[in-house]
């Protein structure tokens, strides 16, 4: 009898981006550079590395042209946050082999996220798809479950933006649930929604874990048919625009979670928390 192949999982580590940009603290290029080439050592094959956006708005994603441009000859996939057109410019520029841009699926977030409203960055996707060549264009798609400026989110929201996004050219749409509100309960239905009109394979979950739920949320999923998530290692992150998200799901609780699950994540859990351990002996840059 033929040995049954083990089911393929898909961890993308945006610490070194969402990770970072929300703490009141930045690090220098050097301790930045070092900590995204101990997380690829311990197997990590996708790394969302920074973000070419305002550095006076987020100043911890300052100097990301030359983190990308250090990165240039790595074998991992480096993706990288653009907000618009110029940010995509620069990454490619820079080195970057994997975009990643964000909308929302609420407009009072879009507004204070992006400043513009969720058919304005629709526009912005538009112009930016014909200029990313054939890199991999994931879209995140905020506040999936609840906003914290609009409240309960209406899962015919996230369908519709989800749809938009995918036919602008989006290769991946990420599912965030940028506040970590997200109940177990709420995961089946959605993605029994988005199912129905976008293959599983281009979904991905970003989940916070503020409420202590985001590894269940993270098993429904899985059990759902979505192999595709998102984690910062340490748990680090939160966005900056978004009032009472705390940290991501941490990349080694993951990688546990589906480890005990029997599920190969092709990741060295004990090297990822040393990884962690050194992390958290660096100190910021004092301003």
């Amino acid at each position: 009898m033929a040995e049954q192949e083990s089911p393929k999982i898909r961890i993308v580590e945006v610490g070194p981006r969402d990770g970072l940009q929300s703490l009141n603290a930045h690090y220098s290029v050097e301790t930045r550079l070092e900590w995204i080439g101990k997380l690829a050592l311990a197997g990590i094959q996708e790394i969302e590395c920074g973000a070419f956006v305002r550095a006076d708005l987020v100043p911890a994603m300052a100097n990301s042209e030359q983190i990308f441009q250090s990165l240039a000859d790595t074998p991992f996939r480096k993706w990288a946050l653009v907000p618009n057109r110029r940010g995509l410019q620069s990454a490619l520029d820079s080195g970057a082999d994997a975009l990643a841009f964000f909308t929302s699926a609420t407009e009072g977030f879009s507004q204070k996220n992006t400043a513009c409203s969720r058919e304005e960055s629709l526009d912005r996707f538009h112009a930016m798809v014909p200029e990313s060549g054939d890199l991999p264009l994931r879209a995140y798609l905020s506040c999936c479950f609840e906003c914290p400026y609009d409240g309960t989110v209406d899962p015919e929201e996230v369908l519709r933006m989800a749809v938009q996004l995918q036919k602008a050219g989006a290769t991946e749409i990420v599912i965030s649930d940028t506040i970590g509100s997200a109940r177990p309960e709420q995961i089946a239905p959605l993605f029994r929604l988005l199912g129905d009109q976008l293959p599983l394979s281009m979904l991905a979950l970003h989940l916070h874990d503020t409420h202590g739920r985001a590894l269940e949320c993270a098993r429904k999923a899985w059990d759902h048919g979505i192999t595709s998530f998102d984690a910062s290692a340490g748990g680090l992150g939160g966005c900056p625009f978004a009032p009472g998200a705390t940290g991501n799901v941490a990349t080694e609780a993951l990688v546990q979670l589906f480890e005990d699950m029997g599920i190969n994540t092709g990741i060295d859990l004990d090297q990822l928390k040393a990884t962690r351990s050194w992390f958290t002996s660096q100190s910021p840059i004092q301003s």
